[in-house]
This record gives C-alpha cells, sequence and structure tokens, in this order.
C-alpha cells in the first residue's frame, strides 16, 4: 500500500487518464477512463505504472475523491487486475471544508 501525494488528469480525444503519483512522482498507476473500452493511447504517451480501464462515466467521481479526500492510500490486488483507493488514515468526524 502507498500513499497517494499527487495526481495527473490527461484528458485525448475519446480517453482521459488519471495517473496516481507517489512519492518522488512515482507513477503507482494509471487509470484509463474510455467508452470504447479500449485501453489503447497513442504512440506519444508513456505509461510506466499498472493500467486499469474503467467506464468514462465514472472520471468524474475518482476526480471528486481525489480532490476532496486526504489523505489516500492506494493498493493492488496481487495479480494486479483491481485496486483500492482508501481513506484508512482520515480522522473520525473530520468535516467537509
Amino acid at each position: 500500500m502507498e500513499e497517494i501525494l499527487n495526481y495527473k488528469i490527461e484528458m485525448k480525444i475519446n480517453i482521459y487518464l488519471i495517473r496516481l503519483l507517489g512519492v518522488r512522482f512515482k507513477e503507482l498507476a494509471c487509470l484509463i477512463f474510455s467508452e470504447s473500452g479500449t485501453t489503447d493511447v497513442d504512440n506519444s504517451t508513456q505509461i510506466n505504472s499498472p493500467k486499469f480501464l474503467i467506464q468514462m462515466s465514472k472520471f468524474p467521481h475518482f476526480v471528486d475523491i481525489l480532490r476532496n479526500e486526504k489523505p489516500l492510500d492506494f493498493e493492488i490486488d496481487s495479480n494486479e487486475k483491481d485496486f483500492s483507493i482508501l481513506t484508512l488514515h482520515e480522522p473520525v468526524g473530520e468535516s467537509e471544508k
């Protein structure tokens, strides 16, 4: 499990990417949002981490969590087919700002 310290959003014509970044901007994973169900990105886009395909309709929900919840942890299952974004260390009863 690693802490998500930053993220980078890339919006292409039919694909949106969210790169989850950890310590020293290490790329933890690349979340690929697509209507077509493809993870194909153009040759100019390098992805050096596990890729996860997600429905485009879920993109706003992920952006909301990344913007509003801190701290966030990231965990990939052992076969790299699924992942979790966790708010394990958020104080109980913390009010929204």
